[in-house]
């Protein structure tokens, strides 16, 4: 739970003026109840809703609520899912990089329709933050995101011709694709692999790796770690930035391992 600012001038907002009193409170708690995040996109079913509020609300003037803030796009409902139109109006995170990576990770968690509703729903400007960031930070970005990014040029910050932003930006999803992959095979391994996803340092550690070695032989050597591991005097490994580092004492233990057969025969890489 985060605390949000209650702003002073918020009862003399010409649109909150123009609320019921019914219409007004469902709208004061859409936006200010424990659930909201720093993305503006969070989950509430409608029971749950009418609980908290406690307020005389009906479940057909909550229907009524909804139904006139997604006309006057205000909010969005999606699969009990609540999308806030301008959460950044009440509290502006997006040049704050410590915040913005909370946010990516809570837009990363969504499912897939909720985050495309989210992209479709937010002003563009937000939006293009996100794209921003999701570089900054090292996570793949989400193809619904990757369109807009490739012809971005701001972003980009480059000028090549649009075609040549395309062609780059498959094998940007090719290369993140790649490092996601490789890391998701670390769950043999480490119960805590998924952290390793948005940790940048070990991302980085993979992408060396890839572009060393290859993805072909990283995959192969990856996805046999947890063979190699239970082995006696193995390097033990659960990480990609331990891999890159002890890649020469694992490589050199593999070919001993070879050479001398020893516990009946050898994890070939």
């Amino acid at each position: 739970m985060k605390s949000r600012p209650f702003q002073a001038g918020f009862f003399t907002d010409p649109y909150i003026q123009s609320l019921d009193l019914k219409a007004k409170w469902v709208y004061v708690y859409y936006l200010f109840n424990e659930r909201v995040n720093w993305l503006g996109c969070y989950e509430v079913t409608d029971k749950t809703a009418l609980f908290e509020m406690d307020a005389q609300i009906t479940q057909e003037d909550l229907k009524r609520a909804k139904e006139k803030f997604m006309e006057d796009s205000k909010l969005l409902f999606v699969e009990n899912y609540v999308i806030i139109k301008n959460s950044e109006k009440y509290e502006n995170h997006l040049t704050n990089k410590q915040l913005m990576s909370t946010a990516l990770k809570q837009f990363i968690a969504l499912p897939d329709s909720i985050k495309e509703a989210f992209i479709s729903f937010k002003p563009q400007e937000v939006v293009n933050a996100y794209k921003s960031m999701f570089l900054t930070f090292g996570y793949g970005l989400p193809s619904s995101l990757l369109v807009g990014y490739l012809v971005d040029e701001d972003i980009r910050n480059k000028k090549e011709d649009i075609r040549n932003k395309k062609e780059e930006g498959v094998i940007l999803e090719k290369n993140l694709n790649e490092i996601n992959c490789l890391i998701d095979k670390f769950k043999e391994v480490n119960p805590s692999y998924k952290r390793l996803f948005a940790n940048k340092t070990e991302r980085s550690a993979m992408e060396r790796l890839i572009n060393e070695h290859s993805f072909e032989k990283m995959e192969s050597l990856v996805s046999k770690l947890h063979e190699i591991v239970s082995m006696p005097y193995a390097p033990r490994i659960t990480t990609p930035l331990q891999l890159e580092r002890d890649l020469g004492k694992l490589m050199l233990f593999l070919a001993q391992e070879h050479k001398t057969k020893k516990r009946g025969g050898v994890v070939d890489v």
